[in-house]
């Protein structure tokens, strides 16, 4: 008879410690889904991004155009991404009314998604369905994912697309159409956020070519590049010109390098235990048996870190580093798959995650859900702010809540933060909207002031607009965290 292995006191030990980074992970799931939920009921924007999204949206139902040629003439408007969100959500809104439900619960869904991807393409590389659980699971107690994904922004799809060309890689790139496949994932990916053009398709191609598949890691790079550049090319011809100075020219204004190092900093600070275990398993690997992760795990962290560099562009921020958090995340699930021989080994791997996981959990609830519950928490507000915009006559100018004028059928008039940084960098003039001010050509002007925060008005309207709304308007009211000017009499 074959011998039976007694269970060992490593066994139990072990046992616990998967058990109780089972239930962090199972209760950081809850709590975001709880959120998530509450999200995509609330009605009104719960950030800046999302009222330029639906007033988008809102252009492609009636068939207008969202990246005109010419920024310099009113309404003032710029879109950052290519159009593939908008398009998902406009069947639905065609179907109904202007709502944020539909991009939250994509964005919902894209999040989810981008676990079950992630932990196919752990298993993929490691055969090792624990680790690859935890690593993909982990993804949604990262702040970055929990709150950013809450949003109507395209950030969330386009991971997801971008993690489901990995795997198709991974998984059937022995076939043409596999590559095919992928190709297409890839290239809806950056069509979807232009920020994923750099990490997925290059790790495919390197990770390919380090297989010594250079014909297959060639027609990869081949065909997302000639895809990609037609479809770039048709766009600028349809649109005279319109969808690079949108996507690219508008985009790449005023960079700076110090956001880039405070999202690199914060993400070390507050995931510093699973990213030095990560560290260490790609350089001491290299010293005992070679694994089938190490190379992805490797190039994918590399063209992550630098695919975030794009927080340092004007609409950057912890959707920057989505990439890098998702290679911090398979980092982690290489790392204790290769440990895994050892049990003792792999109940430290999972007493760090512990760990780590509870010092995310507590980043998440201080500093970020708090954004979204606290915008929640006014909705008596912000619904009687949306009666003051309905019942105005004329165009009304919004910056934090801009997205209550689509919401109810009007169309934005400025968007504030991205023609304040075009301003700065000589693209736009603000003389012909101070001239509109001091007509007082306005019925409602909404400034958002929060008390005790950042002074969003200095950051997102020009000292010249700030000077005629004070010289022509006086403040009426406060709503929502929100500085309500009529036209002085």
């Amino acid at each position: 008879m074959p011998r039976v292995r007694q269970p060992m006191l490593s066994d139990f030990i072990l046992l616990v410690a998967l058990m109780f980074v089972v239930f962090t992970l199972g209760q950081a799931l809850v709590e975001y889904l709880a959120l998530a939920g509450e999200a995509i009921r609330y009605p009104y924007p719960l950030e800046y991004g999302e009222g330029p999204m639906l007033d988008q949206v809102m252009r492609l139902v009636h068939g207008e155009a969202i990246y005109p040629a010419a920024l310099m003439l009113p309404p003032y408007r710029v879109t950052y991404d290519p159009p593939l969100f908008h398009l998902v959500q406009t069947p639905f809104i065609s179907a109904g009314s202007p709502a944020f439900t539909f991009g939250r619960a994509a964005s919902l869904i894209s999040a989810l998604a981008s676990v079950v991807f992630l932990t196919l393409i752990a298993h993929r590389l490691t055969d090792d369905w624990m680790a690859s659980l935890v690593g993909g699971f982990l993804l949604l107690a990262f702040p970055h994912v929990a709150f950013w994904s809450l949003f109507s922004r395209a950030d969330t799809l386009a991971l997801a697309l971008s993690l489901a060309g990995l795997y198709v890689v991974l998984r059937w790139s022995q076939h043409w159409l596999g590559l095919a496949i992928a190709t297409a994932l890839f290239v809806l990916a950056i069509y979807t956020r232009l920020n994923f053009v750099l990490a997925g398709p290059a790790t495919a191609t390197l990770w390919l070519a380090s297989q010594r598949r250079r014909r297959e890691a060639l027609g990869l790079l081949a065909g997302v590049a000639g895809v990609s550049l037609a479809i770039f090319l048709a766009l600028n011809l349809v649109t005279a010109g319109g969808f690079s100075q949108h996507v690219i020219t508008a985009r790449l204004i005023g960079f700076s390098l110090f956001p880039v190092i405070g999202q690199f900093i914060n993400l070390f600070v507050h995931a510093a235990f699973v990213i030095i275990g990560g560290i260490l398993f790609l350089v001491l690997e290299r010293t005992t048996e070679p694994t089938r992760s190490w190379h992805f795990a490797l190039i994918y962290p590399t063209g992550a870190a630098l695919a975030g560099l794009t927080a340092g562009l004007p609409d950057g921020d912890v959707n920057s580093v989505y990439e890098l958090v998702a290679a911090v995340c398979l980092l982690t699930a290489a790392t204790i798959a290769w440990i895994g021989r050892n049990p003792w080994l792999r109940v430290v791997a999972l007493a760090v995650v512990a760990l780590q996981l509870t010092d995310l959990r507590d980043w998440t609830r201080e500093d970020y859900w708090p954004v979204v519950v606290g915008k929640m928490q006014m909705q008596r507000e912000v619904a009687q702010l949306a009666e003051m915009v309905q019942r105005a006559e004329g165009d009304v100018l919004a910056d934090e809540f801009n997205g209550l004028l689509p919401l109810n059928g009007r169309r934005i008039y400025i968007q504030p933060a991205e023609f304040m940084q075009l301003h700065q960098a000589g693209l736009w003039s603000d003389a012909l909207l101070v001239e509109a001010i001091r007509r007082r050509a306005f019925p409602v002007i909404a400034l958002y002031e929060p008390m005790g925060g950042t002074a969003q008005i200095v950051r997102r309207w020009t000292p010249r607009v700030r000077q005629a709304i004070y010289a022509n308007y006086e403040q009426t009211g406060r709503l929502a965290e929100t500085l309500i000017y009529t036209p002085r009499q």
